[in-house]
């Protein structure tokens, strides 16, 4: 019954030419690994890439980890974190390559420091917690559990090993709510029938500890699972034979049959990345940015809420996946549409645009997509960033790569009804826009129906290095919501 699970993810450079996050789960039995994976060609052009792009070095140790080379696989995080020291990612999977050896000990602190550098990101929690819970800390293993449900309430696998954690914990009344919270999730999952049975059962809840067992049965178990539900079935009925159950809250009995006949559908199959509402709305961040346009010198002010970019800045920025099969099915650019329409930054996006059309009025001879341009390149570029960044952080850190001042353009443009599309090359990123009902229509880029806009040059609207004209490119066209 003691299944902890630990996430670890991968940032590189995909097809699409994002830094997307891809999360390889590992599914552990006190440490043995259980799950093959397939080494992509992704990873191993990744892997191929220069020394100071932290995403190489996540690339050659996650490759090496999947053939099960664990040494080579910690030596690469290692190097990695001399050049990038602060990098949660190599941290994190420094921490797991860790756990991987049954170093559970040795993986703490890097865990520890990863959510230093990502405090609201729930799957570090749960990697922190595992570490605990296979060190044999189970309570302090349930706190990490809580703090990563706390930030994803449906997050399947944090409920399931919270509920193990108290378990092994002997904390079997603590163990019901999250496992019952688990089954609303995924009812069809048999671990999750047993571990409830088996804290029924403790509790002295033995009529339905036994139906809970019986129920995981029908289930599909490895064998060691269905060995393991057989003797707790036995320990149920034998303890029944000396003494009287206690009856259970009716509540919580008509849940558990409910749930036994629930279609075995895993809902949420997965958790999209989003930002909270910030609790405290007046401790602002004051921004100004000098944009040189059509000869003169102007400035573009902003305030910006100073919680809601430290939560950006520490989130998690990729889907969790309840059910991993339903990858597939999650449409393409998906990231993207979350970060340009992130409805809590949409007061940001709207005072930006309003002082970008104040200092336009003043400028009609010009287009406002040549200004949204000359903003962009008040932001500096930071290849070692690897990951996505929200708009507010972007703004914030006067900072943003490609795909970064993307998002934030596509975002500001939106609200002024423009048609637009992601432009995404294997190593770039530009901004669509299709222009053909414009007095003056700028080229349409690779019969794409769109035009491009390099945000990173300072070349004419409509035109990208030449580098691109033969490489693949994916449009993604970005719909206006409500």
């Amino acid at each position: 019954m003691a299944r902890f699970t630990q996430h670890t993810w991968l940032i590189l450079f995909l097809v699409i030419g994002v830094a997307a996050g891809a999360m390889i789960v590992l599914s552990t039995q006190f440490g043995a690994l259980s799950d093959a994976y397939e080494i992509s060609n992704s990873l191993r052009i990744a892997a191929e890439g220069g020394d100071y792009n932290p995403n190489v070095w996540l690339a050659r140790g996650e490759l090496a980890r999947q053939q099960w080379n664990l040494p080579k696989a910690e030596e690469a995080f290692r190097q990695g974190l001399l050049v990038f020291p602060d990098d949660p990612n190599l941290l994190n999977n420094l921490g797991l390559v860790l756990i991987d050896q049954g170093r559970y000990e040795e993986a703490i602190p890097p865990l520890q420091e990863a959510i230093s550098k990502k405090a609201y990101a729930a799957p570090l929690y749960l990697n922190l917690g595992s570490a605990y819970a296979l060190h044999g800390d189970f309570p302090l293993a349930a706190v990490y559990f809580e703090q990563a449900i706390s930030l994803s309430p449906q997050y399947l696998l944090a409920l399931q090993n919270l509920g193990l954690a108290q378990i092994n914990a002997h904390e079997f009344e603590k163990a019901l709510p999250p496992l019952l919270d688990a089954l609303q999730i995924a009812p069809g999952n048999g671990v999750t029938w047993i571990n409830l049975g088996i804290s029924l059962s403790q509790l002295g809840y033995l009529d339905d500890g036994l139906f809970a067992l019986e129920h995981a049965q029908t289930r599909s178990l490895s064998d060691a699972d269905r060995a393991l539900t057989k003797e707790a079935i036995m320990f149920a009925k034998e303890a029944l034979e000396e003494t009287s159950p206690l009856p259970l809250d009716p509540e919580i009995r008509d849940q558990i049959h409910a749930l036994s006949v629930a279609p075995a559908i895993i809902e949420p199959a997965v958790i999209i990345p989003a930002l909270h509402a910030p609790q405290n709305e007046s401790d602002l961040l004051y921004l100004e940015f000098p944009v040189s346009f059509n000869g003169t010198d102007e400035y573009i002010e902003l305030a910006v809420n100073r919680e809601l970019y430290v939560q950006a800045q520490g989130s998690y920025k990729a889907p969790l996946w309840n059910d991993p099969s339903a990858r597939a099915l999650v449409p393409p650019g998906l990231l993207y549409h979350v970060f340009i329409h992130d409805p809590v930054q949409k007061p940001i996006i709207e005072s930006l645009g309003a002082e970008l059309h104040r200092v336009m009025d003043r400028h009609t001879d010009r287009s406002y997509l040549e200004l949204i341009a000359a903003f962009m390149h008040t932001l500096t570029q930071d290849p070692a960033h690897t990951e996505l960044r929200y708009p507010v952080e972007s703004l914030v850190d006067k900072a943003a790569d490609c795909d970064d001042r993307t998002i934030l353009a596509a975002a500001i443009l939106l609200e002024d009804g423009y048609d637009l599309a992601i432009m995404s090359f294997p190593t770039h990123v530009a901004l669509g826009v299709r222009s053909y009902e414009w007095d003056i229509p700028l080229p349409e880029y690779r019969d794409s129906g769109y035009s491009v806009i390099d945000l990173t040059s300072y070349g004419d609207l409509g035109m990208i290095d030449s580098i691109y004209d033969t490489s693949p490119l994916s449009v993604i066209p970005v719909q206006s919501v409500g």
